[in-house]
């Protein structure tokens, strides 16, 4: 999923110095900086789980398609 997101140019070239520095895109470093944001709150476990769920949920009804 592709997310635009406004920020200050100041800060965008602190987040593409900090992401050259870690050998990663700018665009993975905010996704990591999101992650640990959120696992920090503990809605990342949350979020994750209910992923989980879902996916499994998928696969059984996946599994009970008749097959042509």
């Amino acid at each position: 999923m592709t997310l635009l997101v406004d920020m200050n140019p100041l800060l965008a070239h602190e987040v593409e110095r900090a992401a050259r520095r870690a050998g990663i895109s700018p665009s993975q470093f905010i996704v990591k900086a999101v992650e640990d944001a959120l696992r920090a709150r503990g809605s990342y476990a949350q979020m994750l789980a209910i992923q989980a769920e879902e996916e499994a949920r998928f696969q059984d009804s996946a599994r009970h398609l008749p097959e042509d």
